[in-house]
């Protein structure tokens, strides 16, 4: 019996020991880490959000901001516990504010705790409330940045906008989010055991987004905006600085207000602006590609005069059309009309330009050949993306036999050389790349990569200014003879009057008076026999150093000549007083 006690002594105390050392492991060996797990799990974080960065114009104007708001909530299950005489008071105050209160705190359900009562105040509007904040128990907020935008609207296609969650999702917002979104902070808040909150353990500090200063000038923007408003028909139009590829102004309309995305659409209202037949959303300048007519021209005479496969100064006789002969009964099998009836007679290729001659360019087209045109086009990356920075854009098409054998499984046609030729048929681009092709010219055989942010400057530290890059991104070698009749064609169009319509320059008349020297190409582009004519124009200005090119396309806007080219002028008058 003995025996059997002590035994159960000695088990007793090796149960206490085991005990008594656990206790020790807990509290002595790892007594730091159980004491800040506990810490942690009555330390409540929350977020601090960290306020997006600036967008400026290159004049320092502001174009986007993050704006503080508040939402105030209430805690139902402390407003339920509260006293008659506090709930009284708090209806009494914030009735006057918002008199369905009443009636919404009742209709909550109490196991969803937090409802926001308010939402998305102002700093304005949350000065009037704050004061009650700590006068009331289950009264609570929290601050966001809501983003906001000023300037032209039409700025949205280039801008973009944000989501609900300030994450960028367009144009420049969505391009160099990560430049924009800075970095979210944290608070810290001890917490008892029932949840409440006895006060701050640390704050981390959030840190804002860089800003963004861009090429876009808001005052062209504003102008060219006004222009395209005045036609009120869907068009674009660019403007770029061919010697370091800027993009001075850059509208596609109809447009939409970006701000409507700082507060959360309804279905009916996304349906609405994303089903709108004239899709606002749509950048017209990088991402849709029309059929370019004879703002093409100029491409063509270039391919020939690269290939020395034209004699710029031998005369063509234009008869009016061009005919496409069999080779078994040399009976004609096809006719291509020149927009003059009659013909233009005697011109060589610098006439063929100015007055925009179509049998001149099918017989050049032809002479070519489709291999060598579309060789031409992808050595300057005519139909290619140009690399803008921008989201959504798309590449071109500048046909090839390859791409016709795969794409339609025909062959091709001499007839499709002719066509392409003046910019019919199958060849479609963007008006961006239309605006590349120019700056090549302009820049006699350079063309650098079309951008749109200029500089990055950190809050943080103001000082640290990171300006962009300027990338020479192709470039094809010509003589200065034969840059010289091209500029020579294209300033015809625009400064020659002759002695009729048949030997004018197509866009003499819009341009008729004007100061500074141009070189420009019309453009009218047939769709079908049911539908008006897409109508362009596009130009460099002064032509010796050029500074600006500017592309303008109005879709089924009917002849360049008398549509696009008047804009241009409007533009380029406004440019130039600006410039002074």
């Amino acid at each position: 019996m003995e025996r059997k006690f002590k035994i159960m002594i000695i088990v007793v105390l090796i149960i206490f020991s085991l005990f008594e050392l656990r206790l020790f492991q807990l509290q002595v060996i790892e007594g730091n880490k159980y004491r800040e797990m506990l810490e942690d799990y009555m330390t409540k974080i929350e977020n601090i959000p960290a306020p997006r960065g600036r967008i400026y114009d290159r004049n320092g104007i502001l174009i986007a901001d993050s704006i503080p708001m508040f939402n105030l909530y209430v805690d139902l299950r402390k407003y339920h516990k509260a006293s008659i005489e506090e709930k009284n008071r708090f209806m009494a105050v914030m009735l006057n504010i918002n008199p369905n209160l009443r009636e919404n705190l009742e209709r909550l359900d109490v196991s969803k705790n937090q409802k926001v009562i308010f939402e998305k105040l102002d700093i304005e509007q949350f000065r009037t409330i704050k004061n009650y904040i700590n006068e009331f128990s289950f009264l609570s907020y929290d601050k966001f940045y809501a983003r906001k935008y000023y300037g032209p609207k039409s700025l949205c296609h280039v801008v973009g906008y944000t989501d609900q969650r300030s994450q960028g999702k367009n144009g420049i917002e969505k391009e160099y989010n990560y430049l924009l979104k800075g970095k979210d902070g944290s608070r810290y808040i001890k917490t008892d055991a029932y949840g409440n909150e006895i006060g701050h353990a640390k704050i981390v500090e959030p840190i804002p987004g860089k800003d963004l200063y861009l090429t876009i000038d808001t005052r062209l923007q504003k102008e060219l905006e006004k222009l395209l408003m005045e036609i009120n028909q869907p068009s674009c139009a660019i403007a770029l600085n061919p010697s370091n590829g800027e993009i001075l102004a850059m509208v596609s309309y109809p447009y939409f207000d970006a701000n409507i995305f700082s507060k959360k659409l309804t279905s009916e209202e996304w349906e609405k602006l994303s089903n709108d037949p004239q899709h606002p959303l749509l950048n017209r300048c990088i991402s849709s590609s029309y059929l370019p007519g004879s703002i093409i021209k100029p491409f063509t005479a270039l391919t020939a005069l690269y290939y020395d496969l034209v004699d710029p100064f031998k005369i063509w006789h234009c008869t009016g059309k061009y005919e496409i002969t069999s080779k078994n009964t040399n009976k004609v099998i096809a006719t291509y009309k020149d927009w003059v009836r009659f013909g233009h007679g005697d011109v060589n290729l610098i006439d063929a330009l100015k007055v925009s001659c179509n049998t001149y360019f099918y017989n050049l087209g032809v002479r070519i050949g489709i291999q060598t045109l579309s060789e031409f086009a992808n050595l300057i990356g005519l139909d290619q993306k140009t690399g803008i920075d921008l989201p959504g854009e798309i590449a071109g098409l500048y046909p090839s036999i390859d791409w016709k054998r795969k794409r339609l499984n025909e062959d091709w046609y001499i007839g499709d050389t002719v066509l392409i030729s003046i910019g019919q048929g199958y060849v479609s681009l963007t008006p961006l790349e239309i605006t590349m092709l120019y700056s090549l010219i302009a820049t006699e055989g350079k063309i650098f990569q079309p951008h749109v942010l200029k500089e990055v400057v950190s809050k943080s530290i103001p000082e640290n200014h990171e300006m962009v890059k300027i990338k020479l991104i192709r470039s094809i070698q010509l003589s200065k003879e034969k840059w010289n009749v091209l500029k020579e064609g294209l300033k015809k169009v625009v400064d020659y009057p002759g002695t009729n319509v048949v030997d004018r320059g197509t866009a003499y008349e819009e341009f008729k008076g004007f100061k500074y020297s141009v070189a420009g190409k019309t453009g009218t582009a047939e769709i079908s026999n049911d539908e008006p004519t897409h109508a362009w124009f596009a130009c460099f200005s002064p032509i010796k150093k050029p500074s600006v090119v500017f592309v303008v396309f109005v879709d089924r806007g009917g002849y360049g000549g008398h549509v696009a080219a008047p804009i241009a002028r409007k533009f380029l008058e406004y440019y130039y007083e600006l410039n002074k």
